[in-house]
C-alpha cells in the first residue's frame, strides 16, 4: 500500500469497505463515509501512539509513522505500508467507530467489594495492557513492533502510573 503526502490514515474507505465486506461485517456498512474516516484516522492515531515500531520513518516531512526504513519481516525488507497495517487499522476502526481505543485510565478497576464491613480492593493497573485489550490487532502487526517476536507480545508502548 502506498501512502500520498498528507494522508491520514493506513487504510481507505474504499480499502475498509472492501475488508470488512469480504468478512460479511455489517456494523461498518451501516457507517456513513465521514464516519468512516474519522475512524480510520482515529484508528491510525491509535496504532502510531500505542505501538514502537522497528526501523525509522522513511522521510522527516510523512505525517505517519509508516512507511519506514530499516524494516525486516522473516528475512524480507518491507518499503511499502504491509498489508497487515492497513488489516490492523481497519481493526482498530471498526473498534473506534464504537468508542474510544486508548481511553484515560482515570480510576482503578475494583477487583472485588465487600458489603458487610465496607472493603473495596482495586487491580493493579499495571496489570491491564493493550496485548490483552486487542489480541487480534496485535497478532497482525506481530513482526512490525521494535524489538517484537511473533508472539504480539512485546513492542507496545506501555507506562506504570504509580499514586503517591
Amino acid at each position: 500500500m502506498t501512502i500520498v503526502v498528507g494522508d491520514n490514515s493506513y487504510a481507505s474507505v474504499v480499502y475498509a469497505d472492501g475488508y470488512f465486506a469480504d468478512r460479511g461485517n455489517a456494523a461498518w456498512a451501516a457507517l456513513t463515509d465521514p464516519q468512516k474516516e474519522a475512524a480510520l484516522i482515529t484508528a491510525t492515531d491509535y496504532l502510531d501512539a500505542a505501538y514502537t515500531w522497528k526501523g525509522t520513518r522513511s522521510t522527516t516531512t510523512q505525517l505517519l509513522s509508516w512507511p519506514r526504513d530499516g524494516v525486516v519481516v522473516d528475512g524480507v525488507a518491507i518499503t511499502a505500508i504491509p498489508d497487515r497495517i492497513a488489516k490492523a487499522c481497519c481493526e482498530a476502526a471498526i473498534r473506534a467507530s464504537k468508542g474510544t481505543l486508548l481511553a484515560d485510565q482515570d480510576r482503578q478497576v475494583v477487583k472485588r467489594k465487600k458489603a458487610d464491613v465496607v472493603e473495596i480492593e482495586y487491580a493493579d493497573p499495571s496489570g491491564l495492557s493493550f496485548q490483552e485489550r486487542y489480541p487480534y490487532i496485535n497478532r497482525l502487526l506481530a513482526g512490525y513492533f521494535a524489538d517484537s517476536s511473533d508472539d504480539g507480545r512485546s513492542g507496545l508502548t506501555q507506562v506504570k502510573l504509580v499514586r503517591v
